[in-house]
């Protein structure tokens, strides 16, 4: 299961994510975030790892394509730290 939370202000938006990103929940967040990239109109975006335990191929596919959309993310724990870094070499190729 994945829960996410939309935290809007005038300066960013942040989702907020917390459980399994595991199909087909990375579908969700994929709408969810192409949803909320249209009606922020330009606000950063800043995606919240920090709870997230597993992370599957499609949840690392749809954090690649945000990453390559210029969305930052924050993280903890060693595991999703070595997913962010893995992500950000391919992102780079």
């Amino acid at each position: 299961m994945l829960k996410i939370t939309t935290i809007k202000t005038d300066r960013r938006c942040r989702l907020v994510l917390e459980g399994e990103l595991v199909a087909p929940w990375a579908e969700e967040l994929e709408k969810k975030w192409r949803k909320v990239r249209i009606s922020t109109r330009g606000l950063p975006l800043i995606v919240d790892l920090r709870n997230v335990i597993t992370i599957s191929q499609e949840g690392k596919d749809v954090l690649l394509e945000m990453m390559n959309d210029g969305v930052r993310f924050i993280c903890c724990g060693v595991l999703n730290r070595h997913v962010l870094q893995q992500l950000t070499r391919k992102a780079a190729l």
